[in-house]
This record gives structure tokens, sequence and C-alpha cells, in this order.
């Protein structure tokens, strides 16, 4: 008896180390898990831990929302992208919208411990005959592996978290480059100055910025000729591809027309 006693000890003792371990595992995650019955999202069998993630990122009341430019292309395309930062500065969420003549694609990367553990990509498209919307989702590991995608098609966006996604026959490592290269105004991305543009039915006068090869290209109303206003405005040759610090909002007219509204302009140093 004692013996057998001495087993069942070793085994139950054995059992509570490896559960101690596991917990051990998911508390390193650092994703809060609501403690309720949480429907499945997905086939994945631990997706419950990467849309925890998702729901503390978009309910944290700590973060602030970032905006970029609005960007337009030589090929007609529209980019901007808008991040969730910290008082560190530090992303924990990263979205990006593109705009072409077919589709409408909203990119999200969600972070933890400055590592991507989660993405989407929402692709709504301007030529079916009714809504038509296909998403995809990523997981990844700490070493930034992707060892989930998903998919699922709905056509109304409000009830598309009814609707699970399926495991993908692929598996998509969604690059967030791009999209960071928006928001701190990089690669393609800059602020130089490239010259002035009157858009004459509004009376408004903009300022045209972008990268100096001229593919990227975003438009500011200037709402006050101030000093450096003037000064490259009476020399604009000399100012062009000089890169500028700008601060903007956004701007909408009674009629729906939307444009930046230029409220500060820097050379930088």
């Amino acid at each position: 008896m004692n013996t057998i006693m001495k087993c069942f000890l070793i085994l139950f003792i054995f059992s509570i180390l490896i559960t101690g371990c596991n917990q051990n595992e998911i508390k390193e995650e650092y994703i809060n898990q609501d403690k309720k019955s949480i429907s499945k999202k997905s086939d994945y069998p631990q997706d419950s831990l990467y849309f925890s993630l998702i729901n503390s990122i978009q309910n944290d009341t700590s973060l602030f929302l970032a905006s970029s430019l609005n960007y337009s292309s030589n090929f007609g395309s529209t980019h901007n992208s808008t991040a969730l930062i910290d008082d560190k500065n530090i992303i924990h969420q990263l979205s990006g919208i593109e705009h072409d003549s077919i589709n409408e694609t909203t990119f999200d990367f969600y972070y933890l411990n400055s590592k991507k553990r989660v993405s989407t990509e929402l692709i709504y498209s301007y030529q079916k005959d009714s809504n038509y919307y296909h998403q995809i989702i990523s997981f990844y590991d700490t070493s930034g592996s992707c060892i989930y995608t998903g998919f699922k098609d709905f056509e109304d966006l409000n009830l598309s978290s009814e609707k699970p996604y399926l495991i993908a026959d692929f598996s998509k490592r969604m690059d967030d480059q791009n999209t960071l290269n928006i928001i701190q105004q990089q690669r393609g991305f800059e602020t130089n100055f490239r010259g002035f543009f009157t858009l004459e039915f509004y009376n408004l006068n903009f300022i045209k910025v972008g990268a100096n090869d001229g593919f990227y290209s975003s438009m500011l109303a200037i709402s006050e000729e101030t000093p450096l206003i003037k000064k490259i405005r009476n020399n604009p040759d000399k100012f062009i591809g000089k890169p500028l610090i700008l601060q903007f909002t956004n701007v909408e007219e009674s009629d729906g027309f939307a444009y930046q509204l230029l409220l500060e302009a820097k050379l930088k140093p």
C-alpha cells in the first residue's frame, strides 16, 4: 500500500509541475483572457489567446491614436495609416488602408512586447454586384513565425464577427513594413517639399510633399502664409527636395469634400 501511495503521490506532483509550467508559459505570453466563456472565432485551438490580445489593445484607454498623412501614388491609389501608441511611443496596433480602382484593403497588426502576434487583411471589392468582403487572419509565435492563417468571406461587415475563420491551405506572413513606413514618414513616404498647387473651386492653395522620387505624394491646404511658406514660395526651386516637419489636421466641408489642413511647417535641421 505504501508503494502504491508513493507512486500516486509522484504522479500527482508530476502532473502539478506540468500544469504549472503550461500556466507559466501562458503568463509569459501576457495575453489577458476573459474568464467568461469565449465563443470560437476560428478553428485554431488556442485562438482565444490571440483574440483576447486584440480586445485588450482595442479597449486600452491609455493608448494614444497617431495618424499619418494621406498619400497618393502615381497610379492613382491612396494610402494612409494609424497607430495606437503608449506614452513611450511604442506601437501596440498598426492599421493601414489602401484604395485603388478595384479594392479597398485594410491591414491591422497587433503587437505584444513589440513583436507582431496577429495580423488581418480585409479586402472589400468594388466590382462585385453586391457587397463582398474577404478577410485573412494570421497568428505568430514569439519568433515571428506564422503558426496559423485563416480566412472568411461575408457580405455584411456588421455581421462579420458571427462567422468564424477557417484554416487556409496556405500560410500568409503579412508584412507591416509599408504601413510602418507611412506612419513614420520614411522609405518613400518622406515629407520633402515638392511644389504648390491651387484648387480654385474651393479657393485653396496646397503645398505638396513626398519623397524625391515623386511616386507617393501628399497635399496639404495652406491655412496661413507663414514666413517659411512665403520664403519657399518666393524661391521654390531652392527648396525642392528639402525635408519638412509638418503638423496638420483633417477637415471636411459641408459638401463632403475632405482635405488635410496644414497647421505648421518647419524645415528639418
